[in-house]
């Protein structure tokens, strides 16, 4: 059995004639209910769905069977590109500290690992490595820049 369920009330944006993104500001950022998997009895899982409509017919289905395990996670968590440095940075401390919590915090998404690429990546301003020189064995050229200071 599957748990369809919506975050809290979204503060809907619209963007063209169907799009719609939930805003994430100062004052408020959308959460999720918290759920320990003690609270989930069985063969069921709880499967949060960003949205327009609940589309339950639709809906993807998972089977819950957590006597046989194949792995251990440890964790889960998302990559904080340069991109993703900026824009956060480009919020006022309160909106941060909000969408950080959204992320991390018991009551959004549990993240408890982020992936920071090493150098630039495809989301990038720039490109950009550590070493840009040929057969620098000994990494005498190897630098840091404004991103990795500013924004890893």
């Amino acid at each position: 059995m599957l748990i369809c369920a919506k975050a809290e009330q979204c503060v809907a944006r619209k963007y063209d004639q169907e799009s719609i993104v939930c805003v994430c500001n100062a004052t408020y950022c959308d959460l999720i209910e918290p759920t320990t998997v003690d609270q989930l009895a069985g063969n069921v899982a709880r499967h949060y769905i960003s949205t327009k409509e609940v589309d339950i017919a639709n809906a993807t289905y998972f089977q819950v069977n957590k006597n046989v395990t194949y792995q251990q996670i440890l964790g889960f968590g998302g990559a904080m590109t340069d991109s993703a440095a900026i824009h956060i940075n480009s919020l006022s401390e309160e909106a941060q500290q909000l969408l950080l919590s959204a992320y991390f915090s018991p009551e959004g998404l549990e993240y408890s690992f982020v992936r920071v690429p090493m150098g630039g990546s495809d989301f990038s301003t720039h490109y950009y490595a550590y070493d840009d020189v040929v057969n620098d064995s000994t990494l005498r050229y190897f630098n840091l820049t404004e991103e990795d200071y500013l924004l890893k």
